[in-house]
């Protein structure tokens, strides 16, 4: 979508279509996925850039329908908080905010209801609590809000690694809500300061030698 972005190419926003039209039909029927998994909100940011980009009521009727479905009937730890999966019961990921967080975001702008928003912003901010050092503003990997996985510590269900991918993922999310976001949004100074934080965190854990970073 970047690409066909950047370069206007007629056949690169024709191969989008044609693979989102493998999904929604022409009411914007949509057939969710039984299983609650984040990682398949992702690629509804495509039914956004097509709206965008044809006008088809279709595209936006669908992503509703998905973020309608995500807000309703997700999952959620004690804290409200989106498990990552089914088979990771209370657990949030930082990828798990990349997968949903802008999208919810672009259609709160594009559809102007607060609430898909708020919940962007909301969950970003939850897992920014648990899992952020204060130390090194980096952010671990995930939180199990029960401590029942094996890699959650006692005291605060954090995991003990720090994944540069995760890291990766998250402050994406983080940029690109932010730029969703309206500019009078209540969370907008708490994300900067989390993204600002994680951002000196990364400047600081970046190898000299090499200029590039561990994976863990």
């Amino acid at each position: 979508a970047a690409v066909q972005r950047r370069s206007g190419d007629p056949a690169a926003l024709a191969y989008i279509q044609q693979w989102v039209d493998g999904y929604v039909g022409p009411q914007g029927e949509f057939a969710l996925p039984e299983s609650n998994n984040l990682d398949l909100v992702q690629p509804a940011n495509l039914l956004l850039y097509l709206y965008d980009a044809t006008g088809e009521g279709r595209y936006l009727t669908a992503a509703r329908a998905i973020a309608d479905d995500l807000l309703a009937n997700h999952p959620r730890n004690a804290a409200g908080g989106f498990w990552h999966k089914d088979i990771y019961p209370n657990q949030m990921w930082l990828d798990g905010i990349y997968m949903a967080g802008p999208f919810l975001a672009r259609l709160g702008a594009i559809t102007g209801e607060a609430r898909y928003g708020d919940e962007a912003a909301a969950q970003a901010l939850l897992l920014a609590a648990h899992a952020q050092d204060p130390a090194t503003g980096l952010l671990r990997h995930a939180w199990d809000a029960s401590g029942a996985a094996a890699w959650a510590a006692p005291e605060t269900g954090v995991a003990p690694a720090v994944w540069l991918r995760a890291m990766g993922w998250y402050t994406m999310a983080l940029v690109d809500i932010l730029q969703a976001l309206p500019s009078d949004h209540p969370d907008r100074a708490a994300l900067q300061e989390v993204l600002q934080r994680a951002a000196a965190g990364l400047a600081a854990a970046q190898d000299p030698a090499t200029g590039l970073w561990f994976q863990v």
